[in-house]
């Protein structure tokens, strides 16, 4: 049947158009309106009307003007718009200032700003961008998918000397920093201000050049970012990929230039620039065309009588790719600015005053020219119309819609037309919109109504009435939870709404009791056990396993050379130095995926809603990168090597990283290593990392938990144990409301086992610990082995490690070897006993416990053995999925049988990964 999802009286206006409905093949409702065109937001820069109300046009905002800023020195510098009307402003700031969104303060001293504001002035978000040193935003451009790039200048200083970086962050990896004085950045950010690139060049490395100043962007179709830039040496021209990536570069002869590039309609880019080749000689105006690979095409050039010294400002083409540049003869009496046209080939075709030195051009081809004032000239240089203000112009842009906005500064109180705007003192940044009349082509009547669709079918149902329906298969309706929803006419009898209230099979959840695939069985099925083996000639090993709700099986750990986990050849950086992995199986063993990083890992778990948290260390003398996302640098007052944090969704694409995260010892001495060693997250998304932090200004070695927020926020961070005995182990568990039980585990030598359990805001609920037998000779932990803790179902904890036989653990002093401790809830003693295996620990879905270390164990809730089995492998990690099915993983050297068959061995330490049925 006909159908129509679009609001009543908008089908058959503009582009809007009816599609058609399927009946089910059961019979049950509708399926989905296909092939219906509905209203979307009118695109300004187009002739067709897409937002179906009869009129293709944006409408013309009414004016407006913003001033912002603070008692120092603040300047607009860039202005763009995008396709929709919005407007995105640069410029820099000291002090602090509100745009609107809260106050932004600088680091040091001048900071970035961006802006983006609405077509009716409304400040849609801001960002600041700055270290301690000056940032200075350039210029700002918007590219056809609606992202934004910006460039501008940032200098070097103490901190980019000693750690070859800037500090400068636009949300990835700092910048390099600078050999020079100074360099320029590039970024693309998206349409709501989030990182997509960002890169730093020194155009000049190793000279001393006071500086770079951005003059203007251009943004080709594919994406290509063209920048002019000023140097002592001249005006330069730089091309980068859409991805950032250097292209070239191209540099205009001359000792001092101003500079402006626009693209015409095949991609050729027209660069206006100034040039002395003499110091105290008169500037010499230059246009150029280049091609998009960087060649010259031409050369047109201008100077002598009547013209003393010529300096350019800004340079735009139109729809005929005729040109047009605004040039400041600094000898000139009166307003100093013309403008110069010259056609698609650079003949000239006039020169005239004008009043300003920034030009742009609207749709129909009028220019506007901003200065002390705004004019609107025809293409043959003729005033359409003019409005008067004093401040000065930095930029100007023309929306599609026609409307003009400008950016620059103001030392005092302006009124733009809408009333003054606010004023701080000093220079403050101004934005200001206006609505000139139209003209020309731009006076309504371009681009017709639409209205191709006409009125199409008549009603195709009675409105409002209601019918069965059920998009799933039908056999699969009230089995389990799947049960039909229910349809209802559209008002004007065009088809049917959307299928509510329905549900249909989904991904059986094996940690829930629901059958969610409604085939009758809401338990995943046990599938048959495998094992697998990867690795190379060097060492390899598998340190971190997880499973999420549906079964599947995370794996991280280390590798030398290619191994290939069967989703393509993983490569490390240098054959000898080992990298990280991390990949994904499925239930039955298959890989789904895998990724390359060089962060070693060292803990990992899956949340509630399947994603990633891998914890690990990394050394920071420089930034370190992992699954694309940035880790801070940091120094030896900091730590030598410190943890990191990153969460990565299901499919390892990363969300964040946070990093370094490091402790303060005693007395508030940085710590010197780090060594990550658990991380567990709670129900309402926070993360806890525990990890190991030596001290070797106090020579003490402590355990500290650090809490982070589901973003990656460090919420706090504290020491939970203090030890002038070398601390070797700590894990942590979080109960069910949300409590961390923590267990340290210093090495022999006297050390005691702690168990501490913490609040959600880090405060110590109650400390236990367990001491070796004074009677005895001095041992109590075997140092070489972990310590496990888990929590069950009643908030139980479950520890287990490796004693020397000196260790009491509330029952007596055990055996020599693998032990397990149970104390309640509140820390007391129920159970401790000797185990099979000791150093790793797990429990299933029914509160068995599973023992992992030279071989694997499964015990019930009691401690009593159920069954044993020994392996010829280092057992790392065990993890238990929903379904209770049991996976470890480690080192081998050898091919080991873990009741599959052997597994694929090459040489040296192999990575192995092996599931048993519960």
């Amino acid at each position: 049947m006909a159908c129509y999802s679009g609001p009543v009286g908008t089908r058959g206006v503009g582009r809007c158009l009816a599609g058609v409905q399927t009946c089910h093949p059961s019979g049950l409702g509708y399926g989905p309106c296909t092939g219906d065109v509905l209203p979307v937001q009118e695109v300004c820069d187009t002739p067709e009307d897409e937002s179906c109300d009869g009129d293709p046009h944006c409408p013309l905002p009414p004016a407006w003007a913003r001033g912002f800023g603070s008692p120092g020195l603040d300047e607009g510098e860039g202005i763009a718009s995008d396709a929709a009307g919005n407007t995105y402003v640069i410029g820099s700031f000291s002090g602090t200032v509100d745009f609107g969104a809260g106050p932004l303060t600088s680091t040091g001293f001048e900071d970035v700003f961006l802006l983006k504001f609405d077509p009716s002035g409304a400040l849609i978000w801001s960002k600041r961008f700055g270290t301690l040193h000056r940032e200075l935003g350039g210029a700002v451009a918007v590219d056809v998918n609606g992202d934004v790039v910006i460039a501008g200048r940032y200098d070097a200083g103490p901190f980019a000397e000693s750690a070859g970086s800037s500090g400068l962050r636009f949300g990835g990896c700092p910048l390099f920093g600078p050999v020079s004085y100074s360099a320029i950045f590039a970024v693309k950010l998206d349409a709501d201000g989030n990182h997509v690139w960002s890169t730093g060049f020194d155009p000049s490395p190793g000279g001393d050049s006071p500086g770079y100043f951005v003059h203007q962007i251009a943004l080709d179709a594919l994406g290509d970012v063209y920048i002019a830039y000023e140097v002592r040496q001249g005006m330069a021209l730089m091309k980068l990929d859409p991805a950032g990536g250097f292209l070239w570069k191209r540099t205009l002869d001359g000792s001092f230039a101003h500079a402006g590039i626009t693209l015409d309609s095949v991609g050729d880019v027209v660069a206006v620039h100034s040039r002395s080749f003499e110091f105290g000689e008169p500037s010499v105006l230059g246009i150029s065309k280049l091609s998009p690979s960087g060649d010259l095409l031409w050369r047109y050039q201008m100077s002598g009588p009547p013209f003393e010294n010529l300096y350019a400002r800004s340079v735009v083409v139109n729809s005929a790719d005729e040109i047009f540049a605004t040039v400041e003869d600094t000898g000139a009496e009166g307003d100093p600015h013309v403008l110069i046209k010259l056609d698609a080939d650079g003949q000239h075709v006039f020169t005239r005053p004008v009043q300003g030195a920034r030009i742009a051009v609207d749709p129909a081809d009028n220019l506007f020219v901003a200065g002390p004032g705004l004019t609107k000239l025809d293409a043959d240089g003729d005033e359409l119309w003019a409005v008067d203000f004093a401040a000065d112009s930095a930029d100007i842009t023309v929306a599609p819609s026609g409307a003009v906005a400008v950016t620059g500064s103001v030392s005092r109180s302006v009124d733009f037309g809408t009333g003054p705007i606010a004023f701080e003192g000093g220079r403050d940044i101004y934005v200001a919109a206006f609505d000139p009349p139209a003209s020309g082509s731009d006076d309504g009547g371009a681009g017709g109504s639409g209205g191709g669709g006409g009125e199409g079918p008549a009603g195709s149902c009675v409105p409002g009435s209601v019918i069965a329906c059920y998009s799933g298969p039908a056999e699969n309706v009230g089995i389990g939870r799947c049960v039909a929803g229910t349809q209802t006419c559209r008002p004007d009898g065009l088809g049917y709404g959307p299928c509510t209230g329905e549900v249909t099979p989904a991904d059986e959840v094996c940690a829930t009791p629901e059958d969610e695939s409604c085939d009758g069985e809401p338990s995943c099925p046990v599938l048959a056990p495998w094992a697998r083996g990867h690795g190379d000639t060097g060492d390899e090993e598998g340190l971190a396993i997880a499973h999420d709700a549906m079964g599947n099986t995370y794996v991280a750990g280390t590798f030398e050379g290619t191994v290939d986990f069967g989703a393509g050849p993983l490569t490390s950086t240098t054959p000898t130095s080992p990298d990280s992995f991390l990949i994904k199986l499925d239930p039955s063993g298959a890989v789904l995926w895998s990724k390359r990083f060089e962060d070693r890992p060292s803990a990992m778990t899956v949340d509630g809603n399947g994603d990633v948290w891998l914890a690990g260390s990394y050394v920071g003398f420089y930034p370190a990168t992992g699954f694309g996302q940035c880790l801070g640098p940091f120094f030896d007052e900091t730590a030598e090597r410190a943890a990191f944090l990153v969460k990565l969704d299901r499919d390892g694409d990363p969300i964040w990283a946070q990093g370094p995260i490091a402790g303060r010892g005693p007395g508030d001495n940085p710590s010197g290593v780090v060594y990550p060693e658990q991380v567990a997250v709670d129900a309402l998304g926070n993360a806890y990392l525990a990890y190991l932090a030596e001290v070797p200004v106090t020579e003490t070695t402590a355990v500290f938990v650090a809490k982070l927020s589901p973003a990656g926020e460090v919420l706090w961070n504290l020491p939970v144990a203090l030890s002038a005995t070398p601390v070797e182990h700590a894990d942590l568990a979080v109960d069910g409301a949300g409590n961390v039980l923590v267990v340290s585990a210093p090495g022999p030598a006297g050390a005691q086992l702690t168990v501490t359990k913490l609040a959600p805001t880090g405060a110590v609920i109650w400390d236990r610990p367990f001491a070796p037998d004074p009677s005895m000779p001095p041992g109590g932990i075997e140092g070489d082995a972990a310590w496990s803790v888990a929590i069950n179902a009643a908030d139980e904890v479950l520890v287990a490690g490796i004693s020397d036989g000196t260790l009491d653990l509330g029952g007596g002093v055990l055996p020599a070897g693998p032990v397990l401790v149970k104390l309640d809830a509140a820390g007391a003693h129920v159970f401790s006993a000797s185990v099979p295996f000791g150093h790793r620990l797990a429990l299933d879905p029914a509160g068995n416990i599973v023992v992992a270390g030279s071989g694997l164990a499964k015990l019930d809730a009691s401690g009593a053995e159920l069954w044993a089995l020994s392996v010829e492998a280092t057992v790392n990690d065990v993890a238990v999925s929903p379904n209770g099915t049991i996976a470890l993983t480690g080192a081998a050297r050898a091919p080991v049988d873990f009741g599959t068959g052997p597994i694929s061995y090459t040489a040296g330490a192999d990575i192995f990964i092996a599931t048993l049925a519960p």
